[in-house]
């Protein structure tokens, strides 16, 4: 029985609550201050208070589309300035999610692993999350060197390390698809590879400085890094040729498994190529099948839920789906029965 598990940012805030979700990233970034992007949001949208802000994914897009209709917001918000805009957000979002001193990272990484020692060979994980409990955890609990990230990883490098990194000669079987972009992932636009981050417990993103400047430059061809982070955006691009592979291996292991576990992600109306994407793996399952339909199960932390009155997540997903089973305990009582089951088989 194959079971891919799918990891929202409820996952993560499940094992480390004071990671912050979207819709606390930019208040945050207005608390740190010192942000061109800081500057930009008072001026551009008026705002007297953090309450009046409007969502990240609000001016995300309207960034995207201004830099992609090649068009200026103003005379001094010109499409350079708005490109030099969206790195630097890039890279606050970045800094946050990494969450230095608030979080607990070791505490986090070891719930997971108890996820991680509950599944099987034939098991995986995709994951929606930018930060690096998974990754961790999945690399102490099978005890390989480096993480099976479903595309070729040319090398891994070390932080202000000029010389050549070190080879990558082994990974987990434990796959992690992370179909938005992880911390630990350095494109090179010239070499066309990605290199990883070894080592880092928190996830420092290595691109950048403490100034927001890049640093990190590819030790074959010099030229300097790019992140791969799929922003909260309504233009969402995954051009990158590594993620359109991961994707496909993503989507080819969703439409395989007989149960799809879905943990702290609700399904928003707005993610529709991951809803289509979703749904045409659960139909390509029953065609692969002979009619046979992937278990659907959902982990939502809702104390107050009455599935007589179901709640906007249970809704999205029998929407989309039909049959799903709900549990509404959450992802924290769900790891403790897996490292139950796992002490029993250990014992």
């Amino acid at each position: 029985m194959k079971t891919v598990y799918v990891l929202g940012a409820g996952a993560t805030r499940a094992v480390a609550p004071n990671m912050p979700l979207t819709v606390n990233l930019l208040p945050k970034i207005l608390e740190d201050g010192g942000h061109d992007i800081c500057l930009f949001l008072y001026d551009f949208y008026r705002f007297n208070s953090a309450a009046d802000l409007p969502p990240l994914e609000d001016v995300l897009s309207q960034i995207d589309f201004a830099i992609n209709e090649n068009r200026p917001l103003s005379s001094k918000y010109t499409v350079q300035y708005m490109r030099d805009l969206r790195e630097d957000l890039i890279f606050s979002i970045c800094d946050i999610v990494r969450g230095g001193k608030d979080i607990n990272f070791e505490a986090a990484v070891a719930n997971m692993e108890s996820l991680i020692l509950s599944l099987s060979a034939d098991d995986c994980i995709v994951s929606l999350n930018y930060d690096l409990v998974a990754d961790t955890a999945i690399r102490l609990a099978s005890g390989w060197k480096h993480v099976n990230y479903g595309f070729p990883v040319r090398q891994a490098v070390s932080h202000q390390q000029d010389t050549q990194g070190a080879q990558i000669d082994d990974h987990s079987p434990i796959a992690l698809y992370k179909l938005h972009g992880s911390l630990n992932w350095l494109f090179c636009p010239l070499c066309r590879a990605i290199d990883i981050v070894d080592g880092h417990l928190s996830g420092e993103h290595y691109i950048y400085d403490e100034s927001g400047h890049k640093v990190e430059h590819c030790a074959s061809c010099n030229v300097h890094y790019e992140p791969i982070i799929i922003t909260p955006s309504f233009l969402k691009s995954y051009e990158n040729l590594y993620l359109a592979y991961m994707w496909r291996q993503a989507e080819q292991k969703l439409a395989e498994a007989d149960n799809v576990v879905f943990v702290g992600y609700s399904m928003p109306d707005a993610d529709i190529i991951l809803r289509c994407m979703f749904r045409r793996a659960y139909f390509t399952h029953m065609q692969i099948t002979n009619g046979q339909k992937s278990t659907i199960t959902v982990i939502d932390y809702d104390p107050a839920a009455d599935l007589s009155k179901p709640n906007d997540v249970y809704t999205r997903y029998k929407r989309l789906f039909g049959e799903i089973t709900y549990d509404p305990k959450g992802f924290t009582q769900y790891i403790a029965d897996c490292k139950m089951r796992y002490d029993a088989l250990k014992n």
